[in-house]
C-alpha cells in the first residue's frame, strides 16, 4: 500500500514549479529595469510599437527617440529573419541622438504569421517594402534626414535602396555588406576547411565534404557552414558569444515570450523562402552608383559574408558623395553586438557629422 499522501506530492510539485518560474519572472524583473532606464519622455520624444500594412500586409515596427526633431535611423535586420527590434536596448543612447526605428520584416519576428505567401518573400518586394516605410515614416515624422542601416541581408536590401532611391535617404550605412555572394560562400567555405586543417579537426572537415562546396544543395547546407563559421570565430569574434545574444534578446521589453516563440520560426521560414535568390546577389554586374554618402562598418574578422569582398569592389563603388570603411578590429559579423559602445559612437559622431559636413575621408 502507498503510504504517501497528497500533501506529500504538493511540496515536489509547488518546488518545480517555482523553479520554471523563475527564468520568466527573471525576464520580467529585468525588462521592467531596462524599461525606466531608457525611457522617452513624451513631451519631448516618441516611444511607439505597432503594426503596419506594407505591400499589402501587416508589419510590426518600434519607433523611438528622445527628441522628435532627430533624424530618422532605421535598421534593416538580416538574416533573412533575424530582427534586431529585440536588442534595441543595447544601443539605447542612440535614441539621443536620431529617431531609431526597428522593422520585423514580412515573415519575421513579430511581423511572421501563417497566412504569409511564400511567392511574396522575394528581394524586390522586400525592397519595395523598405521603400514604402521609409516614405511613410518621412511624412509621419515630418523628417527629412534618414539614414538606413543595412545589417548582412539587409545591406543587400539597404545597398539596392541607395542606388535605386537616393532621394529618400540622407546616408546610408552597411553593416557586413554583401556585393558578391558566390564569391563571400567560396571564401567562407575555404575559410572553415583551413581552419579545420590547422586544427585537425577531421568531424568538421567531413561535415564540409558531406554538404559539398556551396552553392549548397539547400539552405540547411547553409546553415551547418555557417555553424562551423561560429566556431572558428568568423562570426562571433571575442567579445559576445551565442549565449550573451540570446540573453540580450531574452530579457528585452521590446519583445513579449509570444514573440519570442515566432523568432525561430521566422528564421526557419525566410531562409527557406529566400536562400537560393540571397545566394545569386551580385552587385558587380553592373555599375555601383551611389548617390548619398556611404559608410561600410566591418568586422575584421567576418567569415559569414568575407569582408575582403567588400575590400575588393570598394574602388569600383561610384560614391558621388563621399564613401569610407571603418573598421571593428575585435569583431565578426555582428560589430553592433561585439562592440555596441564604438558602434553608437561611430553612428552619433563619425557619421552623424561627415554626413552633415560632407566632408568624408575615402579609404581602400
Amino acid at each position: 500500500m502507498n503510504s504517501k499522501t497528497p500533501a506529500s506530492f504538493a511540496k515536489p510539485l509547488m518546488l518545480s514549479a517555482l523553479l520554471m518560474s523563475l527564468p520568466w519572472v527573471y525576464r520580467r524583473m529585468m525588462a521592467s529595469r531596462l524599461r525606466a532606464r531608457n525611457r522617452i519622455n513624451p513631451a519631448t520624444g516618441i516611444e511607439v510599437q505597432e503594426k503596419i500594412t506594407l505591400g499589402g500586409m501587416e508589419q510590426w515596427i518600434s519607433i523611438r527617440g528622445q527628441n522628435r526633431n532627430n533624424p530618422i535611423l532605421l535598421f534593416l535586420h538580416g538574416g533573412p529573419g533575424v530582427s534586431l527590434m529585440p536588442f534595441q536596448p543595447v544601443w539605447a543612447d542612440l535614441e539621443k541622438r536620431y529617431t531609431v526605428v526597428h522593422w520585423d520584416q514580412r515573415g519575421c519576428g513579430k511581423s511572421w504569421s501563417l497566412n504569409i505567401d511564400p511567392q511574396t518573400m522575394t528581394i524586390d518586394q522586400f525592397i519595395a517594402d523598405a521603400v514604402e516605410l521609409i516614405e511613410t515614416l518621412k511624412v509621419r515624422l515630418n523628417q527629412e534626414r534618414v539614414y538606413l542601416v543595412g545589417h548582412s541581408f539587409g545591406s543587400i536590401l539597404g545597398l539596392s535602396i541607395a542606388m535605386r532611391h537616393p532621394q529618400l535617404l540622407h546616408a546610408y550605412v552597411g553593416v557586413g555588406q554583401a556585393i558578391k555572394l558566390p564569391e563571400s560562400e567560396h571564401i567562407s567555405y575555404e575559410f572553415v576547411r583551413a581552419q579545420a586543417e590547422k586544427r585537425g579537426d577531421l568531424k568538421t572537415l567531413a561535415t564540409l565534404q558531406d554538404i559539398g562546396h556551396p552553392p549548397y544543395k539547400n539552405y540547411k547546407g547553409m546553415l551547418k557552414e555557417r555553424q562551423l563559421v561560429n566556431k572558428f570565430g568568423g562570426q562571433i569574434y571575442c567579445n559576445m558569444d551565442n549565449f550573451k545574444i540570446a540573453h540580450q534578446a531574452f530579457i528585452s521589453p521590446e519583445y513579449s515570450v509570444w514573440d519570442h516563440s515566432l523568432f525561430m520560426k521566422g528564421i526557419d521560414f525566410s531562409s527557406k523562402c529566400l536562400w537560393d535568390e540571397i545566394y545569386r546577389v551580385d552587385f558587380t554586374t553592373r555599375s555601383i552608383d551611389v548617390n548619398v554618402p556611404v559608410f561600410f562598418i566591418e568586422g575584421r574578422h567576418d567569415y559569414t559574408v568575407p569582408s575582403e569582398v567588400l575590400v575588393d569592389y570598394f574602388p569600383f563603388i561610384n560614391a558621388t558623395r563621399g564613401k569610407d570603411i571603418i573598421w571593428f578590429d575585435e569583431s565578426a559579423h555582428f560589430p553592433m553586438l561585439e562592440e555596441p559602445d564604438k558602434f553608437v559612437e561611430v553612428l552619433c559622431q563619425r557619421i552623424l557629422q561627415s554626413s552633415y559636413d560632407q566632408t568624408m575621408v575615402t579609404v581602400g
